[in-house]
């Protein structure tokens, strides 16, 4: 069952906010049908989602209200991360945008990822998303709901999720949703000017970047493997099998620096 939020960190949010929702397990501002308001959100990467801008080029979005101490979330986020994976990393016809009604770090986020999104590739976070969540009248965590091109509510309330099917029969028939490579995954979107080499390389890799960065290490599908850090601005990518890989680097207060492909032969 979801989780009521509690007042975990702010005991008069829970008089102002959650108590009037406590009984509602939905988004009841918006009913299934119903307009939604255009919004705009930010993610931890310092990425921006207009919602309006998304729907206009035919896209369905999902949204996942959520914290990270829910333990329902938890144990849906795998299913959450292979709905964004499988389905283009936000770069086709599906996009994903999980919404933390608390103020949590970028840190606390990545690693709340790390722990509970397997090895998937990790849907953006926003931060701070309370306001939003009250404007869609969230009492509930996760509430996650489906919102469809037309800017009109499909669904507000997908629940129980036992697998990633669960979101995609969400869909509504003749959406024309099909799975799709996660773009993310292979796409060099980098921040600064970072320097790899030699690559291909067989083991133990150059990189030059600004100090304290570490690395998190994923498949050409942009799966998660491992994090590793640069040392003397090395990094050792040996024990792992030969193949395209994704390197995305983040600094000391865990912002994303950039990322980087290599392939290890």
């Amino acid at each position: 069952m979801p989780t009521v939020l509690p007042p975990k960190r702010h005991p008069l949010l829970w008089m102002l906010f959650v108590l009037p929702h406590a009984l509602c397990a939905q988004a009841y501002y918006y009913p299934n049908g119903s307009t939604v308001a255009d919004f705009t959100v930010t993610d931890t990467e310092g990425d921006v989602y207009n919602l309006y801008d998304l729907t206009a080029q035919g896209k369905y979005v999902f949204l996942d209200f959520f914290t990270l101490w829910c333990v329902p979330c938890q144990e849906t986020a795998p299913s959450w991360a292979e709905l964004y994976q499988t389905h283009g990393c936000n770069g086709a016809d599906v996009v994903c945008i999980s919404l933390d009604y608390e103020n949590n770090t970028a840190a606390e986020v990545q690693t709340y990822s790390d722990t509970y999104c397997g090895s998937w590739a990790h849907p953006p976070v926003v931060t701070g998303a309370l306001p939003l969540t009250a404007v869609f009248g969230v009492g509930n965590a996760p509430n996650y709901c489906l919102i469809g091109p037309d800017n009109v509510m499909i669904n507000n309330f997908i629940w129980p999720v036992a697998s990633m099917n669960d979101f995609v029969a969400a869909l509504p028939a003749g959406s024309g949703v099909t799975p799709q490579a996660c773009a993310v995954g292979v796409e060099e979107r980098t921040k600064e000017t970072l320097i790899a080499s030699p690559n291909p390389t067989n083991g133990t890799i150059r990189i030059t970047s600004p100090s304290g960065v570490s690395v998190r290490v994923c498949d050409a599908l942009g799966r998660y493997l491992t994090t590793r850090a640069i040392v003397a601005d090395q990094l050792d990518l040996r024990g792992h099998a030969p193949g395209l890989y994704v390197l995305e680097l983040f600094d000391a207060r865990a912002a994303a620096v950039g990322r980087l492909r290599v392939v290890l032969e």
